[in-house]
């Protein structure tokens, strides 16, 4: 951009950039800067959003090879404002949930939400409230009152546990495995082929051993936080290796 050097005084200059500069985003950020240097008392702070413009006059690109490419013109750097991000309408807004909301988060959670789902559903029912400063600082105070007592689920968690108890667990043990006694592993390989990872310390089988197939009933501790019952179907499969005849002309 073309930098203009002047000797006039700064007030001078202000009665200037008007007549100088169209009204466009550059000429808002340059009288802001202007007015600064005024009045050292003035401070803008500074924005976080992003002003889009756009040329007033496009710039030609000769796409032919061979020709020299000349340099811009004076006038393809005028702009024209065309937005302002920071006043532009968002579509989510904070919120500080007051009560566990299944597919939105935990009590106390600060989620992000469609503006037609907590005028609708949140507000009224009083199961959320907007993140003020205010808000923000009763959320810290119950957050510190709550450290000291009983750990909670997370949302995450809550589903998995939702997941495990829907349905049995199917066990499955080819009919060429030699047991007495079902291991852990076969139970663990189970959660895992459903889609849930069960560490070996969390799996607890009942206390009478497992020695025959069927339906029995174990426990699962989710996160150290709370067991709940898993029942699971002890199963026969057929072995998947194909068996050949050694003799050739069979």
């Amino acid at each position: 951009m073309k930098v203009i050097r002047t000797m006039l005084p700064v007030r001078a200059f202000t009665e200037l950039v008007p007549h100088m500069i169209p009204r466009t985003g550059c000429s808002i950020l340059m009288s802001r800067a202007v007015d600064s240097a005024i009045n050292p008392c003035i401070h803008y702070q500074q924005r976080r959003g992003v002003v889009v413009l756009k040329r007033k006059y496009p710039v030609k690109v000769k796409r032919h090879p061979g020709l020299k490419f000349k340099p811009f013109l004076e006038e393809h750097f005028v702009y024209e404002f065309v937005e302002d991000t920071q006043h532009k309408t968002k579509k989510t807004v904070k919120v500080i949930l007051l009560e566990d909301v299944p597919g939105v988060g935990l009590k106390d959670d600060i989620v992000a939400v469609k503006k037609g789902l907590l005028r609708n559903t949140l507000i009224p029912e009083g199961l959320a409230d907007y993140a003020s400063p205010e808000n923000l600082e009763g959320r810290a105070i119950r957050l510190q009152q709550q450290a000291s007592g009983p750990k909670r689920l997370s949302l995450l968690a809550q589903e998995t546990t939702e997941h495990i108890k829907s349905k049995p667990l199917r066990v499955e043990i080819h009919e060429d495995v030699e047991w007495e006694v079902l291991p852990k592993d076969p139970v663990l390989l189970a959660f895992k082929r459903d889609g849930v990872s069960v560490p070996d310390h969390a799996l607890s089988l009942p206390d009478d051993p497992i020695t025959e197939f069927g339906t029995y009933q174990i426990s699962v501790t989710i996160n150290g936080i709370t067991t709940i019952p898993v029942e699971i179907q002890v199963v026969k499969v057929e072995s998947t290796k194909k068996e050949y005849d050694s003799d050739p002309e069979g």
